[in-house]
């Protein structure tokens, strides 16, 4: 059976056959048969889902694993699924929403609390929080963390970049500086948590040295590109383009990458999973002042003024006609022996019969225009609503925005008082 370590070393050092190591091993945990191998099967695909960017998938796998932990009487249950949900929130600010510390008992580690903070736009209580906080605690020497992964160090640097002071910064750089190059793991692969030249990135940013930032972070990106990382690519790519374009800094985003939003207003970023909805408000935002009818939201056409039959009454006729001759001709093709004729009126005669029921409604009523337009507004409306709700629990600010300028219905609108810029 393949050793838990050999696949996390594998990822570690970039070499894609290490998710292949894991999902063997995966498939051999379940087959054991014991509750323990599936718990073990299960929470680890919770992390390669996480690894590939599938947000919500890794999220519904931890809390899965979670569950059945705790069934079974595995004591590593909660905190494993903590671990993991604390990893994903990087990616759409639950982190901060949920207010939860991964580690309750770990009060003397104040990193924890000091991201919490700062991503809930508490600054100053995220310094006050971090302030003295001595990164080199967890640290042997530099590269070299006292326990048996880098992840507290990972998780102190994040704080350090988000809440700390210049020797905090300098510290978490000069332990992380000789992991550049590779990608770092939690434990037997509980998590993945990301290229080290992304922490070194954003810590040397912090410290006030772009150019060095920008080398980090463009490795970071391709070593997450590399590995399929796509979410955390996301991530490193949009720290890179605010270094890249100071200017732009203080401009509005809404775009995705790898199936993962990017949303920043009034100088507060977010990230979120792909949905319906959140396509939606990009369309409307491209398109500001302009009516955008539903139908044409869902991927349709709109249909024209009026809500005048899907089929009139002589277009109805001409079918039913139509179907009286091929019924005939079935039975033609029948005494003749002909399959090949009786095959061709029997295909034309089905198109016919879907084109009738789709042009049908409820007790044999023609089917109305109308009636797609109402179903489109139903859907898109409640999608947009949707999206917008889950932006509000990672950005209030954005959410209040959306809520005030957009408009749902048969036609749908972005109109903001004065004009807004996105970068889309």
């Amino acid at each position: 059976m393949i050793h838990l370590g050999v696949h996390t070393l594998r990822v570690e050092l970039g070499d894609r056959s290490g998710q292949a190591d894991l999902e063997e091993y995966r498939r051999l945990a379940e087959e054991l048969g014991h509750a323990g191998g599936r718990w073990g099967a299960l929470s680890r695909r919770a992390a390669a889902a996480g690894l590939a960017g599938r947000l919500e998938e890794a999220r519904d796998l931890a809390e899965a694993a979670r569950q059945l932990g705790r069934r079974i009487g595995q004591p590593d249950a909660d905190s494993v699924a903590d671990a993991q949900l604390w990893e994903l929130g990087r990616f759409d600010g639950r982190r901060s929403a949920a207010g939860n510390d991964p580690r309750p008992a770990s009060g003397d580690w104040p990193a924890w609390r000091a991201i919490l903070l700062a991503e809930a736009g508490d600054l100053e209580a995220a310094r006050a929080a971090f302030a003295g906080f001595d990164p080199d605690r967890y640290v042997l020497r530099p590269g070299v963390v006292r326990s048996h992964d880098p992840w507290p160090l990972l998780v102190t640097a994040e704080a350090a970049a988000l809440a700390g002071d210049g020797r905090q910064c300098a510290a978490s750089y000069q332990a992380l500086r000789p992991l550049a190059g590779s990608h770092t793991v939690l434990g037997g692969f509980v998590a993945y948590t990301g290229a080290a030249d992304h922490y070194l990135g954003v810590l040397a940013a912090a410290l006030g040295r772009p150019s060095e930032a920008a080398d980090h972070l463009r490795a970071a990106v391709e070593l997450h590109q590399r590995s399929g990382a796509t979410a955390w690519a996301a991530l490193s790519g949009e720290h890179l383009r605010r270094l890249e374009e100071p200017a732009a800094q203080a401009a509005n985003v809404f775009r995705s990458q790898g199936g993962v939003w990017t949303l920043t207003f009034d100088g507060v970023t977010a990230h979120l999973p792909d949905s319906k909805g959140l396509r939606d408000l990009a369309t409307l935002l491209g398109a500001p002042g302009e009516a955008v009818h539903a139908v044409r939201l869902l991927g349709g056409h709109p249909p024209a003024v009026g809500a005048d039959p899907v089929l009139d009454d002589r277009a109805r006729a001409g079918y039913r006609a139509r179907l009286a001759e091929l019924d005939a001709e079935l039975d033609q093709a029948g005494a003749d022996n002909d399959p090949h004729r009786a095959d061709r009126a029997q295909l034309e005669r089905e198109a016919l019969l879907a084109e009738l029921s789709r042009a049908v409604g409820l007790g044999g009523r023609p089917r109305r225009l109308g009636d797609d337009t109402e179903r489109a507004r139903k859907a898109v409306s409640a999608r947009i609503h949707d999206a917008i709700a889950r932006i509000e629990r990672v950005d209030p600010a954005l959410g209040r925005h959306l809520r005030q300028t957009v408009a749902t219905g048969t036609q749908c609108s972005y109109t903001p008082p004065e004009p807004v810029h996105w970068r889309l």
